[in-house]
């Protein structure tokens, strides 16, 4: 997972698996990232496989922290098996 700004937009680069493993890594990442005050994200899943639902639980904190600050969470780039997951789950209803 890397991290990178363009035009004051964090963009998450979800090139691994967000997995039981890697989530905590992906949590702590979005903390920082708001606790800095960068509250305008992009996910980017163009590289990306797979989602537990502890990476799910991840975006959903992520989100209402955003929002709750007013900023948002945008999801791109998902894959149809990707897509499914947030789909089963409810979740894009939730992201842009």
């Amino acid at each position: 997972m890397q991290l990178k700004e363009q035009e004051g937009i964090q963009i998450i680069d979800l090139s691994a698996r967000v997995d039981v493993t890697s989530s905590p890594v992906l949590e702590e990442l979005c903390h920082e990232m708001l606790e800095s005050g960068h509250f305008k994200v992009i996910c980017d899943f163009s590289g990306n496989e797979y989602v537990s639902s502890a990476g799910l639980r991840v975006f959903l904190s992520t989100l209402k922290r955003a929002r709750k600050a007013g900023g948002d969470v945008v999801l791109c780039c998902l894959k149809p098996g990707i897509l499914e997951i947030f789909d089963m789950t409810g979740f894009t209803s939730l992201f842009k």
